[in-house]
């Protein structure tokens, strides 16, 4: 569904459709998320009150680019990692009666969009934490425990080189 949703807009913005090979793909709070403009009290309200989950999703058609060498990890994964990667990813999203993503509003920047998402945010379920999930689904052997920085994320994880086949 993703995939058709960022395709389709490429098309009817009048830009060429490119395939889309990246997304940037996040999970938090709903209202502090969403916000505008963020408040103490809305990280408060978030931490221990939050009224719901949410996914946002962006299209990137070159990460390096559009993020910079300082945010961007590149690592391989076989094809049974992909597959659980993308299980717990699809899995994160909530779907309808019909079992479709349900879309909320447009996103943060660019041509991003949230979407409702399933699970509960609070101080010890943040979005990094929920990352260190989606690495650990993949294979990575990193806690989700007490992951209250992304920092404490990457810098929890073995990285290991691709193995370009020749």
């Amino acid at each position: 569904e993703l995939k058709k949703r960022f395709e389709k807009t490429n098309a009817t913005s009048g830009d060429t459709a490119r395939a889309v090979n990246y997304y940037e793909i996040g999970w938090g709070d709903r209202g502090f998320y969403e916000a505008k403009e963020i408040t103490t009290l809305m990280a408060v309200q978030a931490m221990f009150n939050s009224p719901g989950s949410v996914m946002h999703v962006v299209a990137v058609h070159n990460p390096l680019r559009a993020f910079g060498k300082s945010q961007v990890v590149k690592f391989c994964l076989n094809e049974a990692q992909l597959a659980s990667l993308e299980k717990f990813i699809v899995s994160s999203f909530a779907t309808n009666t019909a079992g479709n993503i349900i879309s909320r509003r447009p996103g943060l920047y660019g041509d991003s969009q949230f979407f409702e998402a399933a699970g509960t945010y609070h101080f010890l379920n943040s979005c990094n934490t929920w990352a260190a999930k989606a690495l650990r689904s993949a294979g990575f052997d990193v806690s989700p425990t007490f992951k209250l920085f992304a920092s404490q994320v990457m810098n929890n994880i073995d990285v290991p080189a691709c193995q370009v086949a020749m």
